[in-house]
C-alpha cells in the first residue's frame, strides 16, 4: 500500500473512533493505530527513496534539456555565422564581379580608341605615301609630256 492509502485509513480509523464523553478524547483502537503507523513507517522509505529516484531522473532530464537546448543554440548560431559569411563572401563577390566588369569595359574601350588612332595613324602614311606617289606619277607624266614637246620640237613635227 501507499503511504497516502495507509494516512487515509489512519485518518477513517480517528474518525471512526468513539469520543470519551467531557474530554474530547477519542477511544482509539491502539492496536490498529501501532499497525498502519508501523507500516507507514516501513512504506515512507520506500516511497522517499522512490521519489528521491524520480527526482534524479527529472534533474537528469533537465540537464539533457538544457544540454539538447545549448546544442541547438549553439548549432543555430553557427548557422546565423555561416548565413552571414556566406552573405558577405557573395557581397564581396558581387563586387569583385563588377569591378572587373567595369575595368573589362574601360580596358575595351581604352584598346578601341587605341585601335582607332592606330587606324587613322596607318591611314594617314597611306595617304601621305598616296600623294607622294600621285605626286612622282604627276611628275612623271609632266616629264613625259616635256619629253614629248622636246621631241617634237626637234623633229619639227607636230601631232
Amino acid at each position: 500500500m501507499e503511504v497516502l492509502e495507509l494516512l487515509e485509513q489512519l485518518e477513517n480509523l480517528l474518525e471512526g473512533s468513539h469520543r470519551i464523553p467531557l474530554t474530547g478524547r477519542l477511544l482509539v483502537d491502539e492496536e490498529e493505530a501501532f499497525a498502519l503507523l508501523d507500516e507507514i513507517r516501513r512504506q515512507l522509505p520506500e516511497d522517499l527513496e522512490e521519489a528521491r529516484r524520480i527526482r534524479a531522473e527529472r534533474e537528469e532530464i533537465l540537464a539533457q534539456a538544457r544540454e539538447e537546448a545549448e546544442e541547438i543554440l549553439r548549432d543555430a548560431k553557427s548557422q546565423v555565422a555561416r548565413l552571414i559569411d556566406d552573405t558577405y563572401i557573395t557581397r564581396q563577390a558581387k563586387e569583385q564581379a563588377d569591378r572587373l566588369v567595369e575595368q573589362g569595359r574601360a580596358l575595351a574601350l581604352e584598346m578601341k580608341q587605341g585601335a582607332l588612332e592606330y587606324a587613322d595613324d596607318v591611314l594617314k602614311r597611306l595617304e601621305a605615301s598616296i600623294a607622294k606617289a600621285l605626286e612622282v606619277v604627276r611628275q612623271g607624266r609632266e616629264e613625259l609630256r616635256l619629253a614629248e614637246e622636246r621631241a617634237e620640237s626637234r623633229t619639227g613635227t607636230v601631232a
